[in-house]
């Protein structure tokens, strides 16, 4: 038998003038029939069919204590309120049947911890997986699954009870998603546990029908549990899913249960649950933010997943692996307009962005670092049209000195030389400053101060080598005189 909570918190009753029916009575039937129908505490105690309500207004237990009542999932109930007086009032039928958020309502509104959890064991934390009692409804709402605290096996197949296999089919798998269920036996309704790669329990054994997953998580490259990755999926239901689902319950004609609020929500059940299995799809607990999903190969254009981790061809370089995290604008799939940024995982610490709009991607477009400084790193920061920064003439790679007697050389090699001497006489020889591997020419001039007095302050060069070259003049006077050589080193 599968019970249900007529309420979420305990509902407290009035007359037509507002006041608390202390000393009345709640009377259950059997929808459309004068035959009486039980009521229930949320442990199975039957409370009969008629239930008394005390100096609140509220129903009791039979030691003046409120209570929730609960009902048979099987039975549709209509209700007949009586005051102590016996004035009565009929409530309208209340269609058997309960949603998974009203379910989930009841058990959270009582306690959040009751749901059941699961998390790896500390004795093998490779493989084994605890799971901690509570009460969640099942994947389709219609009953509640109480699961006794158990341990489960991922490295064997399942069998029923604790500390056995649970493994639903085939045999552990390395970089794989595996989810938590909890599970009821037809038969007898027995509730077990166990894990399955099909988020929907498609292998769940035989002779089990109801399901509801509770928790995933992933396997490494060595086939064992990534403690870091198990997640507990738990609905998320709101203060103000409550009323509405309250509502909703009350009556499928949407009148409100008498006693409750005098007033009409204008909902069906199946407005309330509609509502609650678009949130249930959109929800993402908080903790997978910081986690990859997909497979180690997931195509990066395909992905839906905030993050992923991958080394497919359309990664940047598929030598490597890559963390890409995207961002969608207004909706998430597979062709939506959104942006991706990849950081390099191993061999490296590279990062490339791009995006896609209308369906089209634009290239990998690499963001410079201070790593990315120096020539070979095929990046145009390197060059200048082209050119590297090494064949450019600049103060910092340039071969010189800047003495009297100096000199300096181009990347290309062409060195200029340059200095004075003086002397008497009609030549004397000079030694350049660095030799030459070639030399193409010497020049001289006259240094003395003053005007020069016609050709007797000629004079030249000549006799050049790589390693010097003779100077001449008229003027057998001493006199100084500048000298210059082009040549190549």
């Amino acid at each position: 038998m599968d019970l249900y909570p007529s309420s979420y918190q305990v509902l407290h009753f009035h007359d037509d003038n507002g006041n608390l029916l202390s000393g009345g009575t709640i009377y259950a039937y059997e929808a459309g029939t004068t035959t009486p129908a039980a009521m229930y505490l949320s442990d199975g105690t039957q409370l009969g069919t008629g239930v008394t309500l005390n100096a609140r207004g509220e129903p009791e237990n039979g030691s003046g204590a409120s209570i929730i009542i609960w009902l048979d999932s099987l039975i549709e109930y209509k209700f007949i309120l009586q005051s102590a007086s016996g004035t009565e009032w009929t409530v309208d039928d209340l269609v058997a049947g309960i949603t998974q958020g009203v379910i989930e309502s009841t058990v959270a509104s009582a306690d959040p911890l009751l749901w059941p959890t699961a998390s790896v064991n500390v004795t093998d934390s490779d493989h084994d997986v605890d799971f901690a009692a509570g009460t969640i409804a099942n994947s389709t709402g219609v009953a509640l699954l109480t699961l006794a605290a158990m341990t489960k096996r991922l490295d064997a197949a399942w069998a029923s009870g604790a500390g056995a296999g649970g493994l639903f089919s085939g045999t552990i798998a390395a970089d794989t998603t595996y989810y938590c269920f909890v599970i009821e036996k037809d038969s007898d309704g027995a509730f077990d546990c166990g894990f399955d790669t099909s988020v929907t329990a498609a292998n769940i054994p035989a002779g089990y029908t109801r399901y509801r997953q509770i928790a995933r998580f992933k396997t490494n490259a060595s086939a064992n549990i990534i403690s870091s990755s198990v997640v507990s999926v738990l609905p998320i239901v709101t203060q103000s899913q409550y009323q509405d689902d309250q509502d909703a319950l009350a009556s499928s004609s949407g009148s409100a249960l008498v006693g409750y609020d005098n007033t009409t929500s204008g909902l069906s059940a199946t407005d309330v649950q509609g509502a609650i299995d678009e949130l249930d799809s959109e929800k993402v607990p908080v903790s997978t933010l910081h986690l990859n999903g997909g497979s180690t190969t997931q195509d990066p254009n395909l992905a839906t997943e905030p993050h992923i981790l991958t080394t497919h061809a359309n990664t940047p370089n598929a030598v490597y692996f890559w963390h890409i995290d995207t961002q969608f604008y207004s909706s998430i799939s597979s062709s939506a307009n959104c942006r991706q940024i990849a950081v390099q995982y191993n061999g490296g610490s590279q990062m490339f962005v791009r995006s896609r709009y209308n369906s089209v991607w634009t290239g990998w477009y690499r963001v410079l670092t201070n790593n990315d400084e120096g020539s070979g790193n095929g990046i145009d920061a390197d060059t200048v049209d082209g050119i590297q920064g090494s064949s450019l003439w600049h103060n910092g790679n340039d071969a010189h000195s800047n003495s009297a007697n100096g000199y300096v050389k181009l990347p290309n090699g062409i060195t200029f030389q340059w200095g004075s001497v003086t002397f008497s006489g009609a030549s004397t020889s000079v030694t350049f400053p660095i030799a030459f591997t070639s030399v193409f020419r010497g020049f001289a001039s006259h240094g003395n101060s003053g005007t020069p007095s016609g050709t007797d302050e000629a004079c030249s060069a000549s006799g050049e080598s790589t390693t010097g070259m003779t100077l001449y003049k008229i003027n057998s006077s001493s006199r100084k005189v500048n000298w210059f050589a082009i040549g190549r080193i």
